[in-house]
């Protein structure tokens, strides 16, 4: 009975374009407000938004772009939101294959920009408290980025190749990465592989070679300087090649009023109440049985004090309204309050919402950093990682199901309720849908 509610994404956007209204302006927006009139009558378009339009012409005719012969400039943004999208080719295979258009960071823009990315390294290093400890130190660094600014040496070619090589030398650490890991395993492979590069020989060649270069004394100071500076060089190439992910969580996000939090832990427990179901139904896995392990401990224990008759009676209704689906710790509520932060980004009243894919939304919350710090928090006693990516993945997976299928059921109903053509008979069977709600 609890499969019964979760539905495909392909499913959900069938149903949801069943219910297309009409659209407006080059942005194929269906906001019928503030509109404005081309005034050649055979006009393809014929309406547009002002804000789309531009600047309009005082007490005159106007004649949108594409009458004019001219490109708009939505277009060009409408066409960069495509390639982000999800993009479908037939294979050989007669398989749907999925492409991603993703703006990575490669090995040859790093290239091209490695004297800023040294330079930028240089610049964090002499802001290090390192600095402070050591006078002599701290004057070498900044001898070195002065001497690294200086245009004339920053287009010589051989600054630039010791450069190019120092990044292609550390690139692997950068790179690598097993997909199928949680986000902390990910990092620390890199900075494992990174710890043998920064001591290669052919690393301190090149190191050495730049120093030489820029002037700065060799010596037992040059060694030092360069087991500061690679870690720096490090971290700005991982964050000019990761995705940024917000350090915290958006005030205005905390603010869930009583309604939403409790919508949000209810759905949270029924989701842990179905995995634990469903990981008891393998009694001789070991895996199974220690998520079932796992996911019981997420249950807050129904054992509350309660110090008078009138208490009580608060505590018992709130249960009663809870179906008898068991809650979940404060610490599992926030674990799904940021996966519901990142589901919301993309599941909204907008049109793009329509282009969402589950594959999607998966790889933007196994991604984010806040969900698996949040997770961690939750297993930290475990120390099988293949072990938690496999939990971790089903609450994601599950959790996605679930809220595609509501997205879809409000974005059809709210569909419904603006189309101002309805049938009798629509609005017949939508009273009598809303009657069942307000009964339950």
């Amino acid at each position: 009975m609890d499969d019964d509610i979760f539905i495909s994404d392909a499913e959900a956007l069938e149903l949801v374009k069943e219910f297309d209204l009409e659209t407006f302006c080059i942005c194929k927006s269906n906001n019928s407000t503030d509109l404005i009139c081309c005034s050649i009558d055979d006009c393809e378009i014929n309406f547009y938004h002002r804000k789309c339009a531009g600047e309009l012409p005082v007490n005159e005719e106007w004649t949108c772009f594409t009458c004019r012969g001219i490109q708009h400039p939505q277009t060009l943004y409408s066409s960069e939101l495509h390639e982000k999208c999800v993009q479908k080719e037939q294979t050989n295979g007669k398989k749907t294959k999925r492409t991603y258009a993703y703006n990575d960071f490669s090995l040859e823009d790093a290239q091209a920009d490695a004297i800023n990315m040294i330079e930028l390294s240089i610049k964090h290093l002499t802001e290090d408290s390192a600095m402070k400890l050591n006078p002599e130190f701290g004057k070498t660094v900044t001898l070195c980025h002065s001497n690294l600014k200086n245009p004339k040496l920053r287009s010589m070619e051989l600054v630039k190749n010791i450069c190019s090589n120092i990044i292609t030398e550390i690139w692997p650490s950068i790179v690598t990465s097993n997909e199928k890991a949680l986000l902390n395993s990910r990092l620390e492979d890199k900075t494992a592989l990174f710890h043998k590069i920064r001591s290669a020989p052919s690393m301190i060649l090149n190191m050495k070679e730049l120093f030489k270069v820029l002037e700065v004394p060799n010596g037992a100071m040059t060694m030092f300087i360069l087991q500061f500076l690679l870690p720096k060089l490090f971290q700005v190439l991982i964050k000019k090649r990761t995705k940024e992910t917000p350090t915290a969580e958006p005030e205005k996000m905390f603010n869930l009023d009583r309604t939403e939090e409790q919508v949000l832990r209810y759905t949270a427990g029924y989701v842990c109440r179905k995995l634990s179901r469903h990981f008891k139904r393998y009694p001789r896995n070991d895996t199974a049985k220690i998520c079932a392990e796992i996911v019981d401990s997420f249950h807050k224990s129904p054992v509350t004090r309660s110090y008078n008759f009138l208490s009580y009676t608060k505590i018992w209704v709130d249960l009663i309204n809870r179906v008898g689906v068991y809650e979940i710790n404060d610490d599992v509520f926030i674990f799904f309050r940021r996966m519901e932060l990142v589901v919301r980004q993309y599941l909204n009243d907008s049109d793009t919402s329509l282009s969402v894919s589950k594959y999607i939304l998966e790889k933007e919350i196994m991604n984010n950093s806040l969900v698996n710090i949040g997770f961690n928090e939750l297993v930290q006693s475990y120390d099988n990682d293949q072990l938690k990516l496999i939990l971790l993945c089903k609450f994601v997976s599950c959790w996605i199901d679930l809220r595609m299928n509501a997205f879809s059921k409000a974005y059809m109903y709210s569909k419904k309720r603006n189309n101002s053509s309805l049938s009798r008979k629509t609005k017949k069977s939508m009273r009598k849908e809303l009657n069942k709600e307000n009964k339950k």
